[in-house]
């Protein structure tokens, strides 16, 4: 096996110990995280409220998972994540009905609700990366370079951009450094020709990472393309 080939073996197996299934899967951390949140009694949305993460991508790393811990109605959910976090408190009960007289010397109090261990909550952060407007051609694509945190352990690119007729691509450094021109060679996702797009995109590693805008006119012709990009990621405490 030649050195090129087993860097790209060794670089394979990394990325299949973080990713949780797949290109462009979120990292395994960030699905255990999920997914202890589903065990201890979140529903989908409130796991939406607290996370970077759309429905869709919740419930398709959560809808496997069968909630251990049940909550009293109207728990809001502040108190619901106090107590995930705070394990083996125990809360006073209500005072019965009709009750009349003076409370009992002990205060009554009930078990406290069984609480799988969870993970280290994730912090979660929003990256600013560009917004203005890019002078692109096909000769001289427009690139914007943005690095994803060595410390993260899930990271979601959204980009928003308008425009004539134009191209974008994501690559990371590695795809970068493999392509000898910004055509159409290797990269982590590219779009159709469009005039306006919006896309969220999971991003499957750390490190600098080049956003490439092209567009699809003569090679001498200039278009400007407005483009709006964070980067959302979620870090370990």
């Amino acid at each position: 096996m030649t050195r090129r080939k087993r860097r790209s073996h060794q670089h394979g197996e990394m990325l299949e110990e973080q990713e949780a299934g797949g290109r462009g899967s979120l990292l395994k951390k960030t699905v255990e995280a999920l997914q202890d949140f589903r065990r201890n009694g979140l529903s989908y949305r409130e796991i939406h409220e607290v996370t970077p993460w759309s429905l869709s991508t919740i419930h398709r790393y959560t809808h496997m998972i069968a909630p251990q811990v049940f909550y009293e109605p109207g728990v809001p959910l502040s108190e619901k994540l106090w107590r995930i976090f705070h394990p083996g408190i125990t809360y006073p009960s209500p005072p019965e009905s009709g009750q009349t007289g003076p409370p009992d010397t002990e205060r009554t109090t009930i078990p406290s609700v069984p609480v799988a261990q969870a993970s280290p909550s994730p912090v979660f952060r929003t990256l600013k990366v560009f917004s203005g407007t890019l002078v692109v051609s096909a000769k001289r694509p427009g690139v914007i370079s943005f690095i994803v945190p060595s410390s993260s352990v899930g990271a979601v690119l959204d980009v928003t951009a308008s425009g004539p007729a134009f191209i974008v691509r994501i690559l990371s450094e590695r795809q970068r450094n493999e392509n000898q021109s910004w055509g159409t060679n290797t990269a982590t996702w590219t779009s159709p020709l469009v005039s306006m797009i919006s896309k969220e995109l999971n991003l499957p590693q750390v490190g600098r990472w080049l956003l490439v805008i092209r567009c699809d006119s003569p090679p001498e012709a200039q278009i400007l393309v407005s483009v709006e990009a964070s980067l959302r990621v979620s870090i370990n405490n």
